[in-house]
């Protein structure tokens, strides 16, 4: 199928969308197996970039963070996820997009907090201990975390420079991302002669995407596609059956196109828009 790029805007007539009742979510971050015996002082911006092994506390997908982590020492203290997003060009510089409000931690357990914080794919999740002395990192050989120099707890839309190292360690936190998995509709092209519509679909993250709907030809519609990052993907549209007659006496008919988005790790929604074929 030959695919163009259009920029013609899709006026879109309906749009249903229909979410999966058992909701599949993606762990970012790390906790210990216990409650960790290193203490940290407050407040302090923490970050960390990479790891040597185990998940990562980059952001896999863009989404939501609907919950977050972490294993409490002996210490009563408060602590709080925050989201930092790497400033391009500027090393160890970051800026900081979301945060959840300091939660004074329960001792020598694990405590789970909800949240909702919108993040991108590659954003980091780190911490800020704002009160008192609690356990939030714990030991990892070969792993390092970077800090401010000295205290700090910067608001969301504001950069800190996070470049003291710590060696072998890990922070001490993990969240839930539940990826975004709603498609949007971008554009529509014709062909009149034909009767066809080429439609544009806008795919929030990697995943797999499938396509089908009544009155549609099934070898253009009812296929499997998977991406290995967001972008758009193009369908030709065809009617059959009682759509396609009703096209060639009146010279138009509305088909149904439905889109099921299943992003690597999340929840399947299926999208529906109704999309008008025109023929001369």
């Amino acid at each position: 199928m030959k695919r163009i790029a259009f920029a013609v805007p899709l006026t879109v007539l309906l749009m249903a969308v229909t979410a999966s009742p058992s909701a599949a979510l993606v762990t970012v971050g790390q906790v210990p197996a216990a409650a960790p015996g290193t203490n940290c002082i407050a407040p302090v911006d923490r970050v960390q970039p990479t790891v040597t092994s185990g998940t990562s506390y980059a952001v896999p997908a863009n989404g939501k963070i609907t919950s977050w982590s972490t294993f409490a020492g002996a210490l009563i203290g408060s602590l709080k996820l925050k989201v930092y997003r790497p400033v391009a060009g500027a090393a160890n510089t970051y800026t900081v997009v979301g945060q959840d409000t300091p939660r004074t931690l329960t001792v020598n357990t694990l405590n789970t907090f909800t949240s909702n914080i919108t993040v991108q794919k590659d954003d980091l999740v780190g911490l800020n201990s704002t009160t008192g002395n609690t356990s939030c990192i714990f030991e990892a050989i070969g792993d390092r975390y970077f800090r401010s120099v000295g205290p700090s707890d910067t608001a969301n839309g504001g950069l800190v420079a996070l470049a003291n190292p710590i060696a072998d360690s890990r922070l001490n936190i993990s969240a839930v991302l539940d990826p975004t998995n709603s498609v949007t509709f971008g554009g529509v092209s014709r062909n009149k002669k034909k009767g066809t519509a080429t439609l544009t679909v806008n795919v929030p993250n990697a995943g797999q995407l499938s396509t089908s709907g009544t009155g549609l030809k099934v070898a253009e519609t009812a296929v499997d596609k998977t991406l290995t990052a967001a972008g758009t993907v193009k369908f030709k549209l065809k009617a059959k059956g009682k759509k396609l007659q009703k096209l060639n006496d009146t010279g138009k008919v509305k088909v149904n196109p439905k889109f099921t988005f299943t992003p690597t790790g999340g929840t399947a929604t299926t999208t529906s828009t109704k999309v008008k074929l025109k023929k001369n």
